[in-house]
C-alpha cells in the first residue's frame, strides 16, 4: 500500500491577515500542486513568484 499526497499552505499574517483569504491562498496553492505532478508542497508565496 503506498500514499500520496498534495500540500497547500499560505502563510498569516505574512500572506494575509484576513482568515478567509488565508484558506483561499491556501487553496489555490493546493490546486497548483495537484496540477504539478503527485507528491507536491506548494507555498502561496511560490506561486507570487512565478507570476
Amino acid at each position: 500500500m503506498t500514499s500520496e499526497f498534495d500540500i497547500g499552505g499560505a502563510e498569516y499574517p505574512t500572506n494575509s491577515d484576513n482568515p478567509s483569504e488565508i484558506i483561499r491562498m491556501a487553496d489555490e496553492a493546493l490546486y497548483e500542486s495537484k496540477r504539478a505532478g503527485k507528491n507536491r508542497m506548494t507555498f502561496y508565496s511560490e506561486l507570487k513568484q512565478d507570476r
